[in-house]
């Protein structure tokens, strides 16, 4: 049991700078890579749009999209105060993140397949030079 209390222990003041460090890039990254994943849902929609279920074209993409819109704003509102949150709640929103991470790639995953399945040969290879 002294590996699960070692999990949950606070880091130490060394880790707490390299924990900062690393959350500092996070709030720098994050919402690059969700407006990277947010252009693409959208284009991929977009080129897909004649083809698809509304539910498929253009409901799912939306849904997707104010998610991942959400997340990118908290992300980038952290940067504010980047240097004064509490290494606790620095380790809280990394585990968020290690926990919403897969569960939205799965949704995008599922959208952007769903996606590709309808449509013709040509707009699938633009597709695929997209992603």
């Amino acid at each position: 049991m002294s590996w699960l209390s070692d999990i949950f222990a606070l880091p130490s003041a060394r880790e707490q700078a390299l924990l900062r460090e690393q959350y500092r890039f996070l709030t720098r990254l994050v919402p690059v890579m969700y407006a990277t994943i947010a252009t693409v849902i959208v284009i991929l929609a977009y080129l897909f749009r004649s083809d698809t279920p509304v539910w498929l074209g253009i409901v799912a993409p939306t849904a997707i999209s104010l998610i991942i819109f959400t997340r990118a704003s908290q992300w980038f509102r952290a940067r504010a105060y980047a240097d004064t949150i509490s290494p606790d709640e620095m380790v809280k929103q990394c585990r968020r993140l290690v926990i919403l991470a897969p569960v939205l790639s799965i949704g995008i995953s599922a959208v952007l397949l769903g996606l590709m399945t309808s449509g013709d040969h040509s707009i699938l290879l633009l597709s695929l030079v997209v992603i």
